[in-house]
């Protein structure tokens, strides 16, 4: 979970009040339900008297979660009753609904829209940024510690050093982490991760908090100190990713040096783009007896609901707005050959725009196949594997996720295992879903042998399969936990897949309007601003 705020301009909105400009205020919802919208807690705005094109500064602060369609509605009032704090208790102005993947999916940084009383009546603009809020746990440092021609015996007896971290604080010293020893005199320590809140402790007065590197040689009674560094707490920040030397009176360094890590949403605000393929299983055992999940009889498709609930979600990543869908295990348009990795459009140059195309085009080629088999899934895998091998040689700056929907146990178990550990080394998560009744005992085996297999040294193992069986899930609540299931695991392969090979985010160019909206601080508190 992430925090995320928002920061809120508005434009032209009407004059309400006879004498004067209107004084607003705008309030932050949540839709907890199709229809049913919650006020979210202490999020609103401070009130701008006077003023019909306001640039707020209190930040609208709320969690943010990937794997969820997140819908809020903001309202916008023109304060009357300065006593009163409830937004019913004022005179509206405008509302306007968005859902925060939209927001954060926008390269410049900035959403703007309509603010509307009803139905295509324009009551002024709005414009949203939204960034990352970093807590303190959430800021954690990586730290590379080595050692160079360290002056240490190893005649007889190796004689063995380890390093502390120490958070000091006035004339108290409180162990943060302790090394493992080493007897080289070139020791490299594995890399390892502190967080703001581990080093300082949410302390307030960093005046009086230091932090210390301290390098110890172990010693018959006692360790001895061998080197120290000391920093405080605003040269510790300002020293991130630079090498640091410490070096010992006769000879010897220590080497040392740490950064801030990355967040997945730093990298979607660098412009990551998060892009869905959707492959289809039309084997014939989607379609038997009293078995219809295509809902070719019946209008009832599972697979279109999977479709709709996760691509809801992905597409507001994907600024190009693409989503091919692939289908396999069928016979398409009139061929008799089947294919495991056939483009579901009548025009194969082009590709579905958005979620809603998307299912227009699967829906339509239920018209144009033959059920068929078997169930592989390895060729689909390929070929997602070649198209990113593609982007990468462009220097593309995406992820792939390709969603497999399967009804059944798949029939090329051993080619896909190959094809999954070959593909790890590309930007890319599989989801399977399954949907029917079918033994899906085989998808576990699926990640277990993908565990227990021999992996070739030029591949870092990469857990990017993950299953989820529709059925597994209550109905009435499907369309929340669903998607939440599915996506869950993303932000974290996404973030292993960078940490592996070394990828920064991108520092995109904000707009004048973001870099204005976040220029300034929330206005000290008063009774007026929480009116």
């Amino acid at each position: 979970m992430s925090v995320i705020e928002l920061r809120i301009a508005v434009k032209n909105i009407p004059t309400l009040d006879i004498l004067s400009q209107s004084d607003p205020q705008v309030f932050l919802f949540l839709q907890k339900s199709y229809g049913v919208w919650e006020e979210y807690p202490n999020c609103k705005t401070e009130i701008i008297k006077n003023n019909s094109n306001p640039r707020f500064t209190t930040p609208l602060i709320m969690e943010y979660h990937f794997e969820e369609l997140q819908r809020i509605k903001l309202i916008v009032v023109d304060v009357d009753k300065f006593d009163n704090p409830r937004w019913q208790a004022q005179e509206f102005v405008g509302e306007f609904i968005t859902d925060i993947g939209s927001i954060l999916g926008k390269q410049r940084g900035i959403m703007q829209g309509n603010l509307t009383r009803r139905v295509g009546e324009k009551r002024g603009e709005i414009i949203i940024a939204a960034r990352e809020v970093r807590n303190e746990n959430s800021r954690n440092y990586k730290f590379h510690i080595s050692g160079y021609n360290i002056p240490i015996s190893s005649f007889i007896t190796k004689e063995k050093t380890y390093y502390e971290i120490v958070r000091i604080i006035g004339e108290a010293e409180f162990s943060v982490y302790r090394s493992t020893s080493s007897s080289s005199k070139n020791p490299e320590w594995e890399p390892m991760y502190l967080s703001e809140n581990d080093l300082w402790n949410n302390v307030n007065d960093n005046d009086n908090v230091k932090i210390g590197f301290k390098y110890f040689k172990h010693g018959r009674k006692n360790p001895k100190l061998l080197c120290n560094k000391i920093w405080s707490i605003n040269d510790f920040i300002k020293n991130a990713g630079t090498l640091q030397r410490i070096v010992f009176e006769k000879h010897g360094e220590i080497r040392l040096s740490y950064k801030k890590e990355k967040t997945f949403l730093d990298y979607i605000e660098g412009g990551l783009e998060i892009q869905l393929s959707i492959a289809v299983d039309f084997t014939a055992s989607n379609l038997d007896h009293e078995i219809d999940l295509h809902g070719i009889n019946t209008n009832n498709s599972e697979y279109e609901r999977a479709m709709h609930l996760v691509g809801t979600i992905l597409e507001k990543y994907d600024s190009d707005d693409h989503i091919p869908v692939y289908g396999f295990g069928g016979k398409f348009y009139g061929n008799s050959i089947v294919s495991h990795n056939f483009l579901l459009n009548s025009d194969e140059s082009s590709q579905a725009t958005g979620i809603s195309r998307s299912i227009d085009i699967y829906k339509h080629s239920l018209q144009n196949v033959n059920l068929s088999g078997p169930t592989n899934f390895s060729p689909i895998i390929q070929t997602i594997s070649n198209n990113l091998k593609k982007l990468i040689s462009m220097q593309k700056n995406v992820y792939a996720i390709l969603l497999i929907i399967t009804d059944g146990i798949i029939s090329d178990l051993n080619n896909t295992i190959e094809v999954i550990m070959n593909a790890t080394i590309y930007p890319l998560s599989i989801v399977i879903v399954g949907v029917g009744n079918a033994n899906f005992s085989n998808m576990t085996l699926l990640a277990d042998e993908l565990l227990s297999r021999k992996w070739d040294d030029n591949l870092k193992p990469r857990d990017i399969v993950h299953f989820v069986r529709i059925n597994d899930f209550i109905r009435d609540k499907i369309n929340v936990d669903l998607p939440r299931a599915v996506l869950k695991e993303i932000p974290g392969q996404i973030m292993e897949y960078m940490k592996i090979h070394n990828i920064e985010p991108k520092i995109l160019k904000k707009s004048d309007l973001y870099n204005e909206l976040f220029s300034s601080s929330p206005p000290p508190y008063t009774s007026e601003n929480n009116s």
